[in-house]
């Protein structure tokens, strides 16, 4: 691993409650599975909230289109939750009924 990678993954620990989303193509030769299993450990550790997407056989590029397809849903999805309003809150912190 790089000294710029790992860089990165000691920075995770900023990234508390902040929520993420992980597509691994499990045939992927640039960046290896144990890199992302190193990231969740540290995404867990920081108490970040994430997903996990896996698609088998595929590489860095989605090649099958069915693959693809699930991919923006799950994209599209993840984004619209990520960006819903909040609720109003008081001042005390509480949700308004």
């Amino acid at each position: 691993m790089s000294s710029q990678a790992a860089s990165l993954l000691d920075d995770v620990v900023n990234l508390r409650d902040k929520n993420f989303l992980l597509l691994h193509g499990t045939a992927d030769a640039h960046v290896h599975f144990q890199h992302t299993a190193e990231l969740i450990d540290r995404l867990v550790s920081a108490k970040a909230n994430y997903s996990l997407q896996v698609y088998p056989d595929e590489g860095h590029v989605l090649r099958r289109t069915h693959n693809d397809q699930h991919f923006r849903r799950t994209l599209t999805n993840f984004l619209q939750d990520c960006l819903a309003p909040m609720p109003p809150q008081k001042s005390d912190g509480q949700e308004y009924n």
